[in-house]
């Protein structure tokens, strides 16, 4: 299913009636994998695009259970399709993003993240400890386009992020995280003509308390596998 607006020049616009059959979006299943690899299609220009765009479909999301985590989980689950493509506000491919700043080689913006939750029942490293909950990360972030060509992009983006832990009805602070990352985008493959290809790869960095969230053992919950007191400092 998919949704758009008008786009702002109606004589150009690929969503008149004449032209809507053009305007269907393919919305594919994606796999998250640790490397950020992901592969969208792309069917027309930027100039062409309307200011937003909504559907649905179907995705396949694969995570470790948690940071440095030898257990993964997978979850199929719709996905809602929403594409804002605002001059300050953009909501896309990259997140949500909200800019402030931008030059031909920087742009300052803020990015956020998200984790999933892990049941400890079902996590042998973490058998007998309290579940851990979702997090949720926000910040800003400086990017420096390293290159730039008519059909990719290198950046490298330096987003740091206050991370928040929550069931929903109460929430704790769990540190702040630092994520370098070198990130390629690629609008056009040569084998697969109207195919978009990006991958990003890089360190994260964190302090004490987002470590104590992931990692710390209370002694109550040591064992001779898993001794008390890890990631306290």
């Amino acid at each position: 299913m998919f949704w758009s607006s008008e786009p702002k020049s109606a004589a150009a616009s690929c969503c008149s009636r004449s032209k809507r059959s053009r305007c269907a979006r393919l919305l594919i299943s994606s796999i998250a994998i640790p490397l950020g690899i992901t592969i969208v299609p792309s069917t027309a220009l930027a100039e062409l695009l309307p200011l937003w765009e909504a559907g649905i479909g179907l995705t396949v999301l694969d995570f470790p259970d948690y940071p440095g985590a030898d257990e993964r989980t997978t979850y199929a689950l719709p996905l809602p399709y929403f594409v804002y493509r605002g001059e300050k506000f953009k909501v896309g491919r990259d997140g949500i993003r909200g800019l402030f700043f931008e030059s031909d080689r920087v742009e300052l913006d803020f990015s956020v993240n998200a984790s999933i939750p892990v049941k400890s029942t079902e996590n042998q490293a973490r058998q007998g400890m309290p579940d851990l909950d979702p997090t949720f990360q926000i910040g800003p972030t400086l990017n420096f386009t390293l290159h730039r060509h008519e059909m990719s992009k290198l950046q490298l983006r330096l987003p740091v992020r206050g991370v928040i832990a929550t069931d929903f009805a109460h929430a704790q602070g769990a540190g702040v995280v630092f994520e370098p990352q070198i990130v390629l985008d690629i609008n056009k493959l040569a084998f697969a003509s109207g195919w978009r290809f990006g991958v990003s790869v890089g360190p994260l960095f964190a302090d004490q308390r987002y470590h104590a969230y992931y990692y710390r053992v209370a002694p109550q919950f040591a064992t001779p596998q898993r001794p008390g007191a890890a990631g306290s400092a």
